[in-house]
């Protein structure tokens, strides 16, 4: 049994890049434990709408490790196998996907007070992130804060 739980958040209308996310989960060379979709009509802007559905999906979730995956990316096959190495050591393993989404900065270099300083500005990290699930519902899940698109501190 796979220590990983997909969650893909969707809407309605995007059928097509769904099966095309599922298809890249389902051939995964380190299968998922589950892929967990919800499709929601949107309510509002983005990122509130995309906490909300991460939330509603985070209590049916029974496995360490939650792996979230939007509906217009994909994994590449290995992609569960590529992190697992790192799960003993980390809370959060970001990687970058296969979609649109590129890196805006090379931060190989950065020492690790570098980079907490530039997240403390903006996420520049794409969505494609496994998360402890524990350390997930310690703080709540994702955030709820918002008001419009902007996070409230």
């Amino acid at each position: 049994m796979g220590v990983v739980t997909a969650l893909t958040p969707t809407i309605p209308g995007r059928e097509n890049l769904l099966a095309e996310a599922v298809r890249s989960v389902n051939a995964q060379t380190v299968p998922v434990h589950a892929h967990l979709i919800r499709c929601q009509r949107p309510s509002g802007e983005a990122a509130p709408h995309l906490c909300s559905q991460f939330n509603a999906l985070l209590p049916a979730v029974d496995t360490e490790w939650v792996a979230v995956l939007a509906d217009d990316d994909l994994w590449l096959p290995n992609y569960v196998e590529a992190l697992e190495p790192a799960f003993e050591s980390a809370d959060v393993v970001y990687s970058w996907d296969v979609g649109g989404m590129q890196p805006r900065i090379d931060c190989t270099d950065w020492s690790n007070a570098e980079i907490f300083d530039h997240l403390n500005h903006s996420n520049f990290i794409a969505a494609t992130a496994a998360i402890r699930t524990s350390a997930l519902r310690s703080i709540g899940g994702w955030p709820t804060n918002w008001e419009g698109a902007n996070y409230r501190d």
